[in-house]
Parts: structure tokens; C-alpha cells; sequence
């Protein structure tokens, strides 16, 4: 043939071809030298590499082209480089935000790096602001001894007006052991802050939630024993929270920012008593004054 290729007739009239371009199968009729037609199959074979095609298939074996080499170099090289920890993924550092870490008080921050600082304390809130945030963090944490120490001396005066001093400090602990046990507050927000009378006084308002975590009966600070509030509940079952909005007054001495007393200005059910106490204290005043006590 003049194309290169071999042209192989078996016993049995079967046609081999030896191209370097055959890649498949095919069939040809031709005729034999007797004038008789038949059909023979013509299989196409694959003719072996030549030498110096074997030759050169070695040599990119064993020495790659720079342009395969280059990208698998080019990564490794800049995995080597990078030293930034991955965003995502495995390895990837948590997002406190994320994981139920952050701090209760709404910083953001993760709890340990936060109030927790003041919970064991490492460090005092330089703040009224940062005070308040560490109380409402220490009740969701349940650390009743920082929130004890946390409250002014006259803050007994207000809520437990005509009572002893040894009896009003067991009614506060047992006050806020209740109130750490009783009710999951959250979504903390500080809407404004005022200064007092003098640079140690502070008066902030702020907004947050709060929702029942038990129906059982509870004692108020007045030691009457009461069934706990109703509450409202989502389709799935879940406990709807109610929002209360407050006016903290906080006062700096010694000891630091520490809560003195408060005003409610907008409160659901279950925070009737201490709305009910705030009004007592305020009677209270304006009788020890003179004036004529004024109801809500």
C-alpha cells in the first residue's frame, strides 16, 4: 500500500492492515484473483510505535513539561506562604456567635474574654454601663454571689422598706436565688444613660426579654406564696418572651458601680411584684416626707 501501511492475508481469507492511523474495526469487500466475489472482513490493526516514538514517550516520562510541573508547584508554594487560618470548614477558628459562647450581656465578645472577668473577679466594671451588663449576664449565668455584692446598701431600703437588716439581706438572696432559677432573661439592649446629680451618679434606661422557666409556685418577697404567671406560646409550643423597659439608678463608691433602685416603666405579668415593691418604696418616701402618696 502507499500509505504507509501492511497489508496481511490470513489461511482464511482474511485481510489484516497494519496502519498507524487504524484505531477501529472496519469492514472491505474485495475480489480474489478467480474473478469470484466474497466478502472478507478487514480488521484494522494498530501498527506498533516506532522506535524514536517509544524513545521520546520515555523521556516525557521521566522528565515532565514545565507547564504539567508549574501549577502543582505553584499550590504547594502557596499553601507554604499562606500562614492565614482557614475561614471555613474544618480547622476554621468558632464563631462565637455561633456556638451559644457569647456573653449574655450582648457584647459579642465570647463570656470568658467578657463579664466572666468580673463574675471571678479578675476585674471590676470601670462603668455603670459595664455594671449593668455584668449583673444581667450574672443572672443568665446563675452566679447569684456577684449579683448579691453587686447591689448598694440602700437598694434594701427600697425594695424592703421597714424590714431588719439581717432579714431584708436573706430576702434579697433569696430574691435573686428566685429570680436566677425562676426566669431566663436575654436580648439585653441599653436604649440611654443620664448622669445624675453627681459624676457618681448614673441612670440608665434599657430594654430586654424575660420568660418563665418553671409553672411551680413561688414566694414573693413579701412571703406570699403565688402560682407563676401565665405565658404566652408559640404555634410549635415554645414560651413567647415579654420585654420589660427599665430606669437603673446606679451610684459609685467604694466598692465601685452598684445598682441602688429602679423604675418600671413597661413590664409584663410576671414582673408585677417588683413593680408592686417599686410603688411601695416611692409611697413610703413621700409619707416619710410629708407629702401625700400618689398611686399608679
Amino acid at each position: 500500500r502507499g500509505d504507509g501501511a501492511t497489508v496481511r492475508i490470513s489461511a482464511h481469507g482474511q485481510q489484516f492492515i497494519d496502519s498507524p492511523s487504524a484505531m477501529h474495526l472496519s469492514a472491505l469487500s474485495i475480489s480474489t484473483s478467480h474473478g469470484m466475489a466474497m466478502r472478507q472482513s478487514v480488521v484494522m490493526v494498530p501498527a506498533q510505535p516506532h522506535a524514536s516514538m517509544m524513545a521520546r514517550r520515555h523521556e516525557h516520562a521521566s522528565h515532565p513539561s514545565s507547564s504539567a510541573v508549574q501549577p502543582r508547584l505553584s499550590c504547594l508554594q502557596a499553601a507554604k506562604k499562606s500562614s492565614t487560618p482557614a475561614s471555613k470548614g474544618f480547622g476554621a477558628p468558632l464563631d462565637p456567635t455561633k456556638t451559644g459562647q457569647t456573653c449574655p450581656c450582648g457584647s459579642k465578645l465570647v463570656y470568658r474574654e467578657c463579664c466572666e472577668l468580673n463574675h471571678i473577679g479578675k476585674q471590676q466594671p470601670s462603668t455603670a454601663e459595664e455594671q449593668l451588663r455584668a449583673r444581667f449576664s450574672a443572672f443568665r449565668k446563675g452566679e447569684q454571689e456577684y449579683l448579691i455584692n453587686s447591689f448598694h446598701p440602700d437598694y434594701l431600703k427600697f425594695k424592703y422598706p421597714g424590714m431588719a437588716i439581717t432579714e431584708a439581706e436573706d430576702m434579697l438572696k433569696r430574691d435573686v436565688r428566685a429570680a436566677c432559677v425562676t426566669y431566663e432573661f436575654s436580648r439585653l439592649k441599653v436604649l440611654k444613660m443620664e448622669a445624675g446629680s453627681s459624676p457618681d451618679e448614673v441612670f440608665i434606661e434599657f430594654r430586654y426579654a424575660s420568660q418563665p422557666t418553671a409553672a411551680e409556685k413561688r414566694t414573693t418577697s413579701r412571703g406570699v406564696r403565688q402560682k407563676a404567671a401565665s405565658v404566652d406560646r408559640n404555634l410549635d409550643g415554645s414560651v413567647k418572651p415579654s420585654f420589660t423597659t427599665e430606669r437603673s439608678r446606679f451610684l459609685h463608691d467604694q466598692e465601685g458601680w452598684r445598682f441602688v433602685d429602679y423604675e418600671l416603666l413597661q413590664f409584663p405579668e410576671h414582673m408585677q411584684e417588683a413593680k408592686d415593691a417599686e410603688l411601695r418604696s416611692k409611697e413610703m418616701a413621700q409619707e416619710a416626707a410629708g407629702a401625700t402618696p400618689t398611686t399608679a
